[in-house]
């Protein structure tokens, strides 16, 4: 089941040199873009440990960023232990 899941999501997800309709095309031209190469390159960079120390020093100590229920302060509480793992 695990691997047909896989298998059929990573073909929707997944788009590796797709012919596209050339009216499917004109579209896609006419859509301006909002971000400049520059700015994609730092969006699609790894997260550094530094900015998830600054992340995690920045919220709210009595929250839960997840449905998960962990508070902040169980993160900061054991950060040494998890942060590799966050990373």
């Amino acid at each position: 089941m695990a691997s047909l899941l896989t298998d059929y999501f990573s073909d929707i997800l997944s788009e590796s040199d797709v012919d596209r309709d050339p009216a499917i095309s004109k579209v896609i031209a006419h859509i301006p873009r909002k971000i400049t190469g520059a700015q994609n390159d730092l969006l699609i960079r790894p997260v550094t440990m530094e900015e998830l120390d600054e992340a995690l020093r920045s919220m709210a100590r009595d929250t839960a960023p997840s449905p998960d229920g962990f508070t902040i302060n169980f993160f900061t509480q054991f950060w040494a232990m998890l942060k590799d793992d966050v990373l």
